[in-house]
This record gives C-alpha cells, structure tokens and sequence, in this order.
C-alpha cells in the first residue's frame, strides 16, 4: 500500500497504532463532500489557504482553534491530517466525537471523485478500518442520524452528503480491513 498522510497541524504526536483514547472510541468514519458548495463559497478548492478562506468567520465549527475535518483527501490524491485523532473537529452533530471526518474535495453530486482521489480514499479507509480497534464503518455525512447543522445539506436527505457519484457502499465493501494496520505506518498521527 502506497498512502502517506502529510501532518499540516501545529503539533507533532510521534505515536499512531491501534490505541484507545479513553473518551476518544471511534467506530465510524464519516465521509463529507467539500467543494465549490460551501456555503455559497464560488471558488474551487485547491490549497488549505482555500479551505480557510471558505470556513473564515465559522469559528463554532472550529473548537478551540482546530479544524473541522480529521482527514482531508484532494483531488490529485493527496492526503492531509489537520490534527491529531485524539482531537475532533464538529464535522458531525452528535457523531464527532466517536468519528473520523474525511472532506473529500469535490461535489460529488456533480462530479465523480478523480482516479487518484478514490485510490486514496481507499487506501486511507482500509488503513484506518484496519487500524483503529473498533474497526469501524463507513458512512457519509448524510447517513449519520441528526449530523447536520448545514441547512443547504438538509433537504434531499441521503443524497447529499457526499452526493451519489461518491460510492459509498463501494467503498465500505472494498475497505473491509483484512489485515492489522499501524496508524503510525502511514503518517497518521494519534
């Protein structure tokens, strides 16, 4: 398996692996679409400058600093950790806390994700499945029961987060983990 996972956070924590924070289980991994639909934002997202500009003035959804997602995944294939798993972002109301918020970038009830985009989030799933103790399953956002807080992503229910040319049944199906992972292997910091 080919993943790194690039760190872009303020801190470096040198353990990954299979390990339970004792008010950190994580049994789901939540998949979220994150494009040009931001909240009205008219822009593509290409650099973490873009994400910032487009969540500026949306500090509710940043505690204490921090970002919302855990996980991002771009479309060239690029994967970057925001902070630490023992943090959480409030990328899913009542369901941050026991996730991992992946923002995939892109609409995917318009366009599908790239080749490489959809080989790392496959990789990043298989690893995480594979290397967090509750092995956990694979949602999108609109799956996740009261996980909204977005009025945009509300109605039409299930098909928008992260829209239906994102698999996700696909991807829960080719990310059922075979093997143990180390977190710490990929880059993936705790």
């Amino acid at each position: 398996m080919t993943l790194r996972v690039a760190y872009r956070g303020a801190e470096t924590w040198p353990h990954g692996g299979r390990q339970r924070i004792r008010d950190r289980a994580i049994d789901l991994v939540i998949i979220h679409r994150l494009g040009a639909s931001l909240r009205g934002w008219p822009h593509e997202l290409h650099t973490v400058a873009d994400v910032a500009a487009a969540f500026a003035g949306l500090e509710e959804l940043r505690p204490e600093g921090g970002e919302v997602y855990d996980l991002v995944v771009w479309r060239d294939g690029r994967v970057e950790q925001w902070h630490p798993l023992r943090q959480y972002g409030a990328h899913a109301l009542g369901a941050s806390r026991r996730s991992v918020g992946i923002a995939c970038i892109g609409d995917f009830r318009v366009h599908a994700p790239t080749d490489e985009q959809w080989s790392a989030l496959v990789q990043l799933c298989t690893v995480l499945r594979g290397g967090l103790q509750a092995q956990p399953a694979v949602l999108g956002h609109s799956d996740v029961a009261g996980g909204y807080r977005d009025q945009e992503k509300r109605p039409g229910g299930r098909e928008e987060c992260p829209g239906p040319l994102l698999d996700l049944a696909a991807l829960a199906h080719v990310t059922t983990p075979r093997a143990s992972y180390l977190l710490g292997d990929y880059g993936i910091i705790w």
